[in-house]
């Protein structure tokens, strides 16, 4: 079966250390309490594809991966209910439809522990066993996506209504991991349904429950811009090292194995210590290349920002200074004018106006 259960595993023990993290910060928070269930359901539903990957025999792969699937059949009600509340959405009907989602689950999760219910059987795949759904996986799947669906149309009403900026950034942090997580669960459906895709949903979750939990817990936030192009640069830089290593490294196990432990050992090392330098560097340029991709004109604007900066340690008149700055300023962020105030340090009396500026 190969090393592809070491994806999720890994999965599942990250969005466990986040999970708990976050609930060392304090459990009275109603928000709290909520994510840690949604990411108990998710810690489950990695360990759940972890067992079909990982055990070679079909019974106990079936036996633990049933036990396992309760989390991902639970997972949409909790995914709703976590942003029902992070949200702030205190209607009546929409804590009624949560609670029947949940109710919902539960049902369903007690029936999948059944035999041959919710899965028929498995079959091998090439990175491991998968589910032959049965008739009744429809409706798990449906409802799915009615509850994935209902999240979003209630990020999407706070996000044109917010109650304060910082629910807005939020809320741009929460469709910024959707981006991440929608379609990287749709390829765990997709191999359900025979489509020889392999399954990225383990590490879409990761990305979603760790935005999220940098939502809830930060006061003050960095640019989502920043956000963006460094997650996304991080990741194009580690795919890059990381994947040729990988399949060299399991190439080479499957050649020597156990019969040439200190060959495979000094490999894994020098390919650690590769990536540790790689990655860094290329996430670096990556960063810049992206950054110019999709946000061209935050990009513009801050090289203009940083070359004034340049510019400005060498200014020793301040008058001069204080000029540049105005109309630099009132450039770079296109207004129509920009005061800059001084404050004198002799009578420390309130600051005057040093200009106006262009």
């Amino acid at each position: 079966m190969g090393y592809h259960w070491l994806v999720p595993l890994a999965a599942a023990i990250a969005n466990l250390l986040i999970g708990v993290s976050i609930l060392w910060r304090g459990s009275r928070a109603a928000t709290t309490r909520a994510f840690v269930w949604m990411t108990t359901t998710l810690v489950l539903w990695n360990l759940d594809i972890f067992a079909l990957y990982y055990f070679t025999d079909e019974a106990e792969a079936e036996w633990w991966s049933r036990l396992f699937r309760t989390g991902i059949v639970l997972a949409p009600a909790a995914v709703f209910h976590s942003t029902l509340l992070i949200v702030d959405f205190r209607e009546r009907l929409w804590r009624r439809i949560a609670w029947a989602g949940h109710a919902f689950g539960l049902g369903l999760a007690i029936v999948s522990l059944v035999p041959h219910t919710l899965v028929r059987t498995l079959a091998p795949h090439q990175w491991g066993w998968y589910p032959v759904p049965s008739h009744l996986y429809a409706v798990f799947t449906a409802y799915g996506v009615a509850y994935l669906v209902l999240s979003v149309a209630i990020m999407w009403r706070r996000y044109r209504a917010p109650l304060s900026a910082r629910q807005r950034l939020q809320i741009q942090l929460f469709f910024f991991a959707a981006v991440f997580q929608v379609p990287f669960a749709c390829t765990n459906l997709l191999t359900v349904y025979g489509i020889g895709i392999y399954p990225l949903g383990n590490l879409g979750n990761v990305v979603w429950t760790g935005m999220i939990a940098y939502a809830i817990v930060r006061h003050r936030f960095m640019d989502l811009d920043y956000v963006v192009r460094t997650v996304v640069s991080f990741l194009l830089a580690a795919g890059t090292s990381t994947a040729p290593a990988g399949f060299a490294m399991a190439r080479l196990s499957s050649l020597f194995g156990a019969h040439a432990p200190a060959l495979v050992g000094t490999t894994s090392a020098a390919v650690g210590f590769v990536a540790a330098v790689l990655i860094p560097t290329l996430q670096r340029t990556i960063e810049t290349r992206v950054h110019q991709a999709i946000f061209a004109h935050r990009y513009d604007y801050r090289l203009r920002l940083r070359h004034l900066a340049s510019a400005l340690v060498h200014m020793l008149d301040e008058r001069e200074l204080v000029r540049a700055l105005g109309e630099q300023l009132a450039d770079v962020l296109d207004v129509e004018g920009c005061a800059v105030y001084l404050r004198d340090d002799r009578t420390r009396e309130s600051p005057g106006i040093a200009g106006l500026y262009p």
